[in-house]
């Protein structure tokens, strides 16, 4: 039997087929959307959008494999982007986006009311944020109240291509306690926060655990898509969530880094493991693996910074072509070195927080200037786990993501990190880790062990070079100054 893993991204939709009875892997497939910008710091994208590129993946991917035989469709998503809808399902403006900024006060004015430490022990993080769905709410409520009272229900966008699919929505409780609504260890909204947003619990789609059956595509999403109606629904988690289970990431000593759009540090927690809320950076949640929790850390600009410089500088070269030209430039990038937060801030946060360039001479080129981004994601990929207060010690750290792919990004970042680096044999974990939560939710396999022990495989290792790490090690420094600069730059 055949499952399919869904992975709603921030730049685009992806998903992919497993087959349970072979253990393999069958492929995947993407539809690309561009994000709207009204306004520097807001990001946006129709809600219909998510939806299209669904069925338009699956289309590319029907091509391929057999919809027939699919047994199961599990819907993972990005983040916090949500989207307000009428009693019919129509989307009443765009879906705003997790990188979104324009609810930065209300996340101030949030955790200022509710305090750190109570925000920590019910949702898992130790302050709300722009991006977080109760500050939007909160904005949303203020400034445009005829949409708010309009709307039925506030979905998250996999809650959205979930009601698409079966006619009904549903919160898998990974997301539902991102929001900053949901308590993950009581298993229960969180009332209070509920009280000070105005809304009722009615007006958000009921909460299940990751990785449960929630319906049977309907007759009607059958019909559009080429599924089976006989083929099962199922919950899958926050997309990086589900790179986290197509990883493997299944016992403490495993660290995840996905190399995306943004930058993610992944780590499992058995019971009783996670972190105290002081100085505590990242979020903690439930995790699909029953009995574990887990700990993650984000920036909000990543591997996508790298994107935007490469469209500006060398947008008519392939990225193979682009990297066969920056291996030639040496470490440090002829002395230019960048900032890649062009998205604000997350850790600490700062909404208003942009990207910069330094070092630049008249010796400064293209290729130098698309290196210094590429150990820009380097280096902020070490701040990171610094930030989440992880040793590495020299264990191998697993990754996933666009820059996995490049062999030279990733020998580059293992020598930035002076750790060794694992990619996957597969190269979307986000689809795959969906397909295993659908393959065991429906009984294909018995637990998550097995499952990964049949589909997770790896396919490369990166050992750090002694003396390009040593020379990274001084560039971070100066990375380090170099954020301390924007800090004050764009102190709050």
């Amino acid at each position: 039997m055949i499952f399919v893993g869904v992975d709603i991204g921030t730049s685009g939709l992806k998903l992919g087929a497993v087959d349970a009875e072979r253990g393999e892997f069958l492929g995947w497939a993407e539809a690309r959307y561009e994000l709207i910008h009204p306004q520097a710091g807001w990001s946006e994208l129709p809600g219909p959008r998510y939806l299209e590129a669904f069925e338009q993946a699956l289309g590319e991917l029907g091509r391929r494999i057999d919809l027939s035989r699919v047994g199961g469709v599990c819907v993972s998503g990005q983040g916090q982007s949500f989207v307000p809808v009428d009693r019919d399902g129509r989307c009443l403006q765009n879906a705003w986006t997790w990188i979104d900024g324009r609810a930065e006060a209300e996340g101030r004015e949030l955790t200022q009311r509710f305090g750190r430490e109570e925000i920590f022990q019910r949702i898992g993080m130790d302050e709300l944020y722009s991006g977080h769905l109760a500050s939007m709410l909160l904005y949303l409520r203020r400034r445009h109240a005829e949409v708010f009272e309009r709307a039925h229900q506030f979905l998250h966008v996999s809650a959205l291509l979930i009601r698409h699919l079966t006619g009904e929505a549903f919160w898998d409780a990974n997301v539902a306690a991102m929001a900053g609504l949901y308590d993950w260890r009581e298993e229960r909204w969180w009332q209070p926060m509920l009280e000070a947003l105005e809304i009722s619990p009615e007006r958000l789609p009921a909460v299940v655990p990751s990785g449960q059956v929630v319906g049977r595509v309907s007759r009607e999403a059958a019909g559009r898509t080429g599924l089976p109606a006989t083929a099962a629904v199922v919950t899958g988690a926050n997309d990086q969530t589900a790179n986290a289970v197509g990883a493997g990431i299944d016992d403490d000593e495993k660290i995840l880094v996905v190399l995306g759009t943004a930058l993610i540090g992944f780590k499992m927690f058995t019971a009783g493991g996670l972190p105290a809320a002081q100085g505590f950076h990242g979020i903690c949640s439930v995790y699909p693996v029953p009995g574990a929790s887990y700990q993650l850390g984000y920036t909000n600009s990543g591997c996508g910074a790298f994107d935007w410089c490469k469209k500006l500088l060398a947008d008519e070269l392939s990225y193979e072509q682009v990297f066969e030209r920056i291996a030639g430039v040496p470490v440090g990038s002829d002395g230019a070195a960048m900032l890649i937060d062009l998205d604000g801030r997350a850790w600490p946060n700062n909404a208003r927080y942009r990207g910069a360039v330094a070092g630049l001479s008249r010796k400064t080129d293209r290729w130098a200037m698309l290196r210094a981004a590429a150990e820009g994601v380097g280096f902020a990929t070490r701040e990171l786990i610094e930030l989440l207060g992880w040793e590495l010690g020299g264990r191998a750290v697993r990754v996933v993501g666009g820059a996995a792919r490049s062999d030279v990004w990733a020998r580059m970042i293992a020598d930035i990190l002076d750790a060794p680096l694992e990619r996957l044999g597969h190269e979307q974990s986000g689809v795959a880790g969906s397909a295993i939560m659908a393959a065991v939710a429906t009984g294909a396999f018995k637990d998550y062990a097995e499952a990964s022990s049949r589909l997770v495989k790896l396919a490369g290792r990166f050992e750090p070079d002694p003396q390009r790490a040593e020379a990274y090690r001084r560039l971070y420094e100066n990375f380090l100054k170099l954020r301390r600069s924007g800090d004050l730059y764009y102190q709050s």
